[in-house]
């Protein structure tokens, strides 16, 4: 009542004048309105629409993450007791090197890639000069192979000490599948993992189905292609051309997998003509040293 009388006591004029710039607010404020409501339009509902979304995905993120810690620490537990019985031995397990060459030896004749072989000589061990905590073992033999068991012989080295698939690629192949998973499905880490913690053996056995059982996660060519590349290019191959033959089913029937780490000290090479050469080879076998 006091704001209407004083209303009453203005002039027409400044009545007008008063009325005017009360509508002009009001249409302000209606004019802001409409813009607010049409934000939660344009920002408010989508976010809102989207937030199950993102809430699935973290969902979907928190359980890989826990898939993945898992699968690693059950892999590195295996893989680490592996390698510091059979890879690494602290205890010189002569008899086990041995059947293993000897594995290979059959595996080569069967395959005619041999054809003579002498015995094989170990020598004494010592510790490694570049790493003390590390043993050095000497085996030598000569044998009588053509250009197959050559490469053979070398390619037994070059594999030996692998335990995973994931160890028979290099760090860039490793990166490069991680980063085509996440870019195409990132819920198929755990499957990429699983891939990559696969033993050698498991994978020489069938590497079709291998890589199909990854492949399951994936819709497009491109990783499909990106794998079997990656796969041609790295050891990954060489696994399968040095398991492809008799040496596979020998190693599974006598359970010498894992292969012993070994290295080429010195090889002499005669090329006898014919495809046939004769060689002089010492592996170096590596152990650690037992603690007391």
């Amino acid at each position: 009542m006091h704001l209407h009388a004083h209303f009453h006591r203005l002039t027409a004029r400044a009545q007008m004048i008063l009325m005017l710039v009360l509508l002009t607010l009001s249409a302000v404020f209606i004019v802001l309105h409409g813009v607010r409501v049409r934000q939660m339009k344009e920002v408010g509902l989508p976010a809102a629409l989207a937030l199950p979304q993102i809430e699935k995905r973290l969902d979907v993120l928190k359980e890989q993450a826990e898939v993945m810690q898992l699968q690693q620490s059950v892999s590195d537990g295996s893989n680490s007791e592996q390698l510091h019985v059979y890879v690494l031995p602290d205890e010189p397990r002569l008899d086990r090197l041995l059947a293993t060459f000897d594995a290979l030896f059959e595996a080569l004749r069967q395959g005619t890639s041999l054809t003579t072989v002498s015995a094989v000589h170990v020598g004494d061990t010592v510790a490694a000069s570049r790493d003390a905590s590390l043993t050095m073992t000497p085996v030598s033999f000569e044998a009588d192979v053509n250009e197959e068991g050559l490469h053979s012989l070398f390619l037994f080295t070059d594999v030996s000490g692998l335990l995973t698939v994931g160890d028979a690629f290099t760090p860039e192949e490793q990166s490069l599948l991680l980063s085509l998973t996440e870019q195409e499905n990132p819920a198929a880490v755990t499957a990429l993992e699983s891939f990559l913690s696969q033993t050698l053996l498991t994978y020489a056995q069938d590497p079709k189905h291998s890589e199909e059982q990854l492949l399951k996660s994936f819709t497009s060519d491109s990783f499909t292609e990106a794998l079997h590349t990656i796969a041609r290019e790295s050891r990954l191959r060489e696994v399968t051309r040095l398991f492809s033959g008799n040496f596979l089913s020998v190693i599974e029937a006598r359970k010498l997998w894992p292969l012993r780490f070994l290295t080429v000290a010195k090889a002499d090479i005669e090329d006898r003509g014919n495809n046939q050469f004769h060689i002089a080879v010492t592996f170096t076998a590596y152990g650690r040293q037992a603690k007391h």
